[in-house]
């Protein structure tokens, strides 16, 4: 598995084409393990509700940004709070 911060996943997404547009899995804490356990790549956004977080304002529709304009079949895009 190899994972990616947001930072390469957002510019490796804006060199794709709209061919294939990844969804984004919601996952609870206890899933990320069995979530990486499949085969291929994954992208994966660790994030937080707290509005107090100034990383985390405007990453979702980033992250979600990036997911749409993926055009690999085997990168599965997943966000865990």
């Amino acid at each position: 598995m190899k994972f990616l911060n947001i930072a390469v996943a957002v510019g490796a997404a804006l060199g794709c084409t709209l061919a294939y547009a990844a969804k984004v899995t919601e996952l609870k804490p206890a899933e990320v393990d069995a979530f990486l356990s499949r085969p291929g790549y994954v992208v994966l956004q660790l994030t937080s509700p707290d509005r107090g977080c100034k990383y985390c304002i405007g990453a979702d529709q980033t992250f979600d940004q990036a997911a749409a304009t993926s055009t690999d079949r085997n990168t599965v895009f997943a966000r865990v709070q």
